[in-house]
């Protein structure tokens, strides 16, 4: 709704153009009167109107003077000057500070009404240009932002250096080039927070730098003085401590330095290199030095053998057994070279097979395992150890159902015992599920089908049992059961105790006691 300001110092004349002209059935609403120009400046500067009404003559600054001060101030709004004189000078004058409409009093109601709204109209049609240019602006940035980053990746595989991606960069004959990559902790959920980080520190000291996501991690390219190729391993150092003043981690790797952007895809494989190291140590490191190994000569490795015994356990719910298998499945990658993509890819490879055994045994999926069933997804850990921790849940969780499912009912019975004995506290499915070491989900589909009833509803039969009993004793009030049998609220304990007898409890202590 537009916001409008009346400006006179005759308050009649204000409480007529407030009550007598229907604004708000016209989208607008009056935010403020004002006696004189200088309170009508105090209003605009807090309450930030869209139109000012502005009669011509006020003491301390009259209206053309409020007129002004809105001209010269570049204010996003419009002006109407209420006068009684008929003279050129002072409509030349509003035309000057940029008034929309100058009316002669006395003026009727609608003839106000109809010159502010006019001056609505031309607003929201401005208001409406802008915000249509300035997506339009918007979209432009980040198209030219996701070419750089096209042109960027490019260059990085060796494709070579576009000349779109050359003009981005300082024309200097005394610099240098070099590729580092950075690869923030998961829960950084946007990543350009993370590139705010990166850019704030690197744009501070080199020539240039340019940014671009790809595969799990941050590339950059930085343009610097070739007399100083140190410095970008100190402000790495301080982008680091950023991230550790923000509770986040990053790991990073840097290349070497090179001389001209076409070589710059060694760089970026020796930055890759000094990344890859950690995840196979410790993150959190910031690394650099040249890439003395060639990714294409490790060799690839198959944890077949313990991927075999590992989903052999799974299988017949050996959920003691799942532990000691995961540790030799990821120590076979820790104890001999390879490369991160291996490591992923053997990941993936059991990961489906685990859901494929979820399947044919008709039990539940673990929890957010579908989120992992997807290379990029388990492209963003940082760690082996990540990894590791993330297929022992999804392991023993399977094992685990698998384990219940052939024992019958076992965790159902250990469900009835737990509801028995804790009916009188806080109860829920998550809490019972916790218990009884499987998820809510498949609890509530195994006690569904298990006893017949939900848990909610065996919940409630149980306490309202218990409360069947205690009726007999007559010194005990209806409140005092329903607190006693876990219901704080003594009219749902009420409809519930109606629900499973057929009557309230009053009646039921009258039939039955």
């Amino acid at each position: 709704m537009i916001k409008l300001l009346i400006a006179d110092d005759e308050r009649d004349t204000r409480s007529v153009i407030r009550d007598m002209v229907p604004w708000e059935e016209n989208g607008i609403r009056v935010c403020g009167e004002a006696s004189n120009g200088k309170e009508a400046i105090h209003t605009i500067e807090t309450q930030r109107p869209d139109i000012a009404l502005l009669d011509i003559r006020m003491p301390l600054v009259d209206g053309l003077g409020v007129a002004k001060y809105i001209y010269e101030n570049k204010l996003d709004m419009e002006s109407v000057i209420l006068s009684g004189h008929n003279e050129f000078v002072y409509a030349q004058q509003a035309m000057k500070y940029g008034v929309s409409d100058y009316l002669l009093k006395p003026c009727r109601p609608e003839d106000i009404l109809a010159s502010i709204t006019h001056c609505k109209q031309r607003l929201e049609q401005n208001r409406q240009k802008e915000n249509l240019l300035s997506n339009m602006s918007n979209q432009l940035s980040q198209d030219n932002s996701a070419l750089n980053e096209h042109l960027l990746l490019q260059l990085l595989s060796g494709a070579g250096a576009a000349p779109g991606l050359l003009s981005l960069f300082e024309q200097s004959e005394n610099c240098c080039f070099c590729a580092a990559a950075f690869l923030p902790q998961r829960n950084i959920t946007q990543d350009v927070t993370a590139r705010e980080l990166i850019l704030g520190e690197l744009y501070k000291q080199f020539l240039h730098c340019e940014t671009a996501r790809t595969n799990g991690h941050i590339a950059v390219v930085v343009q610097m003085k070739t007399d100083d190729p140190s410095s970008l391993y100190n402000a790495c150092l301080r982008i680091r401590e950023k991230f550790l003043s923000e509770d986040l981690q990053v790991s990073i790797g840097i290349g070497m330095p090179v001389s001209a952007l076409p070589l710059l895809p060694s760089s970026y494989q020796s930055a890759l290199f000094m990344l890859e190291k950690q995840f196979f140590s410790f993150p959190g490191q910031v690394l650099s030095g040249c890439c003395e190994d060639d990714f294409s000569h490790l060799p690839y490795l198959r944890p077949d053998e313990e991927e075999s015994r590992l989903l052999s356990a799974i299988r017949t719910g050996g959920e003691e057994q799942v532990s000691p298998i995961v540790e030799e499945f990821f120590q076979l990658f820790q104890s001999h070279p390879c490369t991160k993509a291996n490591v992923i890819n053997a990941v993936l490879t059991l990961l489906l097979e685990v859901y494929r055994i979820c399947e044919t045994c008709g039990i539940p999926v673990p929890e957010n395992m579908e989120n992992y069933l997807l290379y990029e997804q388990l492209e963003d850990f940082s760690t082996l150890e990540e990894l590791k921790r993330l297929v022992l849940l999804f392991a023993q969780d399977t094992a685990l159902k698998i384990q219940g499912k052939s024992s019958g009912s076992s965790p159902i019975h250990a469900a009835l015992k737990y509801i028995e004995e804790h009916y009188r506290e806080n109860i829920d499915l998550n809490i019972l599920a916790s218990h009884v070491h499987i998820t809510p989900s498949y609890l509530s589909l195994m006690f569904k089908q298990t006893t017949g009833v939900n848990f909610i509803d065996h919940l409630n039969n149980t306490r309202i049992q218990k409360a069947c009993e205690l009726m007999k004793n007559l010194e005990l009030k209806a409140y005092e059961i329903s607190y006693m049998v876990g219901y704080n609220d003594e009219k749902y304990f009420s409809r519930v105790f109606k629900k499973v007898t057929g009557m309230s409890p009053s009646k039921y202590r009258k039939v039955n006691i």
